[in-house]
């Protein structure tokens, strides 16, 4: 009887309180931040050398994307023939990076990777992205199909032990001395499809 009452009692007291605590005071904000988190984009370098047998200086870097648009960017070629582009999280790929020299001549190449950091622009690049483009609508190039063309062109002109990335994305772009006499600055345009001519 008694005990039980008193169980009762305390047992319902207890509850009370347990459901009290539960709620908190709407008074205190939950959380509180002193000093807020801004997040930055991460931001990409996208960079490369414009040659033709010798640096290209003071050329305009233009990237179209796979849609045909005009990407904004602003970049023209140091003394060097070297230029830089930055992008918001990762280089918008594919897209056809085209410059066009001081006397005139367009140069391009395709990037289809966006972890690519270097692109060089020169003939070579140049042969493979006309090559490309010559039965593929940009829109329609994948990762890896540069890479592809680009060796099966390097090592159709200078044998088997030519690499494509040593004239697409090697970080510091030199004449490379091959057994054969190829002239990799006597590319002849043509109707956006290219012909190497051998010396």
């Amino acid at each position: 009887g008694y005990n039980m009452k008193i169980l009762k009692i305390f047992s319902f007291t207890l509850f009370v309180f347990v459901l009290t605590g539960c709620g908190g005071s709407s008074d205190e904000p939950a959380v509180v931040i002193d000093d807020p988190v801004i997040l930055e984009p991460t931001m990409v370098t996208l960079s490369g050398t414009v040659a033709i047998g010798v640096a290209v200086a003071d050329a305009e870097i233009v990237m179209t994307d796979k849609d045909g648009n005009e990407i904004d960017v602003t970049a023209i070629t140091d003394t060097n023939g070297n230029y830089s582009v930055e992008f918001s999280g990762t280089v918008p790929t594919p897209v056809l990076i085209t410059v066009v020299t001081t006397n005139g001549e367009q140069l391009s190449a395709i990037v289809d990777d966006p972890s690519t950091e270097v692109a060089n622009i020169n003939p070579i690049t140049s042969y493979v992205a006309d090559t490309i483009l010559a039965t593929t609508d940009l829109s329609a190039v994948t990762t890896g199909d540069v890479s592809s063309a680009g060796q099966e062109a390097v090592t159709s002109l200078f044998g088997a032990g030519a690499q494509y990335d040593a004239f697409a994305s090697q970080k510091t772009l030199q004449r490379i001395s091959l057994n054969q006499s190829w002239d990799i600055a006597t590319v002849t345009r043509v109707n956006r499809g290219a012909t190497l001519c051998n010396s």
